[in-house]
């Protein structure tokens, strides 16, 4: 099961000469090794510096764990797409079914389903930055939920002992004004 591109070339680039544009450029020993980060998913015009100077500034991982909110209503409560490839601007990118489903097994929230992500941005606009700073074989994991539940996902961390990243999707005007 492969998840297409939606959103290409009208809310992010499409080609790498255009992505490229939004990174900066940072030596690997000044790059960043972390276990989690806050990025923003708005179409690039918007939010595309911001995502592209959090991006350029992290160590490449050989998983990334995605979240991101689900905008369209559509699919499970907490959807996380079960398998396949998610196609990026510069390939597809695996998903990696055998965390997939260690997280299913391991919570009572997550469920498997690819339709809360068929027309859903807020992943998608990520995968060119990822597939940019990153080794060809890294894998992905994305959920889409419709309220936050990373402390449902984080309590079950334990069990992934891969080298990995988990990204927090958000829309800076869905804070509550005193987080800004």
């Amino acid at each position: 099961m492969n998840r297409k591109l939606q959103f290409s070339g009208s809310w992010y680039p499409d080609s790498k000469e255009e992505i490229t544009k939004y990174l900066i450029p940072i030596s690997e020993e000044n790059k960043v090794d972390i276990t989690s980060c806050i990025c923003p998913h708005a179409g690039w015009m918007y939010s595309g510096k911001v995502a592209g100077e959090v991006y350029s500034k992290i160590k490449a991982a050989d998983v990334y764990i995605l979240l991101g909110p689900n905008h369209t209503g559509m699919g499970k409560n907490v959807a996380v797409y079960p398998e396949g490839y998610w196609e990026g601007p510069l390939g597809k990118v695996k998903i990696n079914s055998e965390i997939v489903d260690l997280l299913i097994k391991n919570s009572e929230f997550l469920e498997k389903d690819s339709v809360a992500h068929y027309r859903e941005h807020s992943l998608e606009v990520q995968m060119p930055f990822l597939q940019s700073i990153t080794k060809n074989d890294f894998t992905i994991v994305h959920g889409s939920p419709r309220e936050p539940i990373d402390e449902y996902l984080l309590s079950k961390n334990e069990f992934i002992e891969n080298e990995l990243i988990l990204a927090r999707e958000i829309q800076v005007s869905m804070l509550p004004q005193k987080s800004l």
